[in-house]
């Protein structure tokens, strides 16, 4: 399936902001990496409902996110959006999403994939991430401000993410949870900002793993570390982990280009 819709500039603003907000930095992004997002939460309605239905017991977590771009969007022109999707074989197995945004001539500006999971309440509640110990090869780059429910509302309304799992106090705590909890998808959107690769890398190649749940209120720090390039390839690759303590709850992988602007889609 495809629509064609556009991104508007008053959206990238308010994205642009919101991320500014969240990470403590002066906004300067001229048109943010997490700018497709806008366009791939705009599942139709009936879709997204069969994919999202209630399983008894169950609870559905985002495990993988992933975006690759060769452009960049331009606002309000609009894109083609060809999603796919990868029906579960079975009640446990995780199921996935895919979208091209093809622009007028035909060329797909960015890919995003994601991988989404029924779990038992249980396992998510239990979920802490992973250990992770400051070493010489990482940096401790940033920490966000509280993720509270403003800066997340403003998230989810951007997007038109409905998962009560990020407001209902009430249903968080029923899956055993303390609390509403952040939605990945906005630390993906940080993870540019944070990273703070420099004026002369072009961010092309996002992809986020999710460990634990975050909740709402909490101080997430960024650490990380720089793989070393392969030869004249003018790529820098980054790990980027998302702590809550010192326990990791996300990670994000990032390949830059260096030198290069990707071309904006006309």
């Amino acid at each position: 399936m495809a629509e064609t819709i556009a991104v508007t500039a008053a959206e990238i603003a308010e994205l642009i902001d919101l991320v500014a907000d969240v990470t403590g930095a002066a906004p300067g992004l001229a048109m943010p990496f997490a700018a497709p997002f806008l366009l791939f939460s705009r599942l139709d309605t009936a879709r997204r409902d069969a994919l999202f239905a209630p399983r008894p017991g169950r609870v559905l977590v985002q495990e993988q996110l992933a975006i690759e771009a060769s452009g960049r969007l331009v606002a309000d022109e609009p894109v083609e959006v060809r999603f796919r999707f990868g029906e579960p074989a079975s009640d446990v197995a995780p199921f996935r999403i895919e979208a091209d945004l093809v622009d007028g001539r035909g060329v797909t500006v960015a890919a995003i994939r994601t991988s989404i999971r029924p779990i038992e309440a249980s396992q998510l509640a239990a979920a802490t991430g992973l250990p992770m110990a400051a070493s010489p090869d990482t940096v401790d780059r940033a920490t966000t401000r509280p993720l509270g429910p403003e800066p997340v509302e403003r998230w989810l309304r951007l997007v038109g993410d409905v998962n009560p799992i990020h407001t209902d106090a009430d249903h968080a705590r029923g899956l055993g949870l303390a609390g509403p909890v952040v939605p990945g998808a906005l630390l993906a959107a940080a993870a540019e900002v944070l990273a703070d690769a420099g004026p002369e890398a072009a961010l092309v190649r996002l992809n986020m793993r999710f460990m634990a749940p975050i909740a709402i209120g909490a101080a997430v720090a960024a650490r990380l570390r720089e793989r070393p390039a392969e030869g004249a390839s003018g790529r820098r690759d980054m790990r980027l982990f998302f702590l809550v303590g010192d326990r990791a709850a996300a990670v994000a992988d990032l390949g830059f280009a260096v030198g290069e602007e990707p071309p904006v889609s006309r």
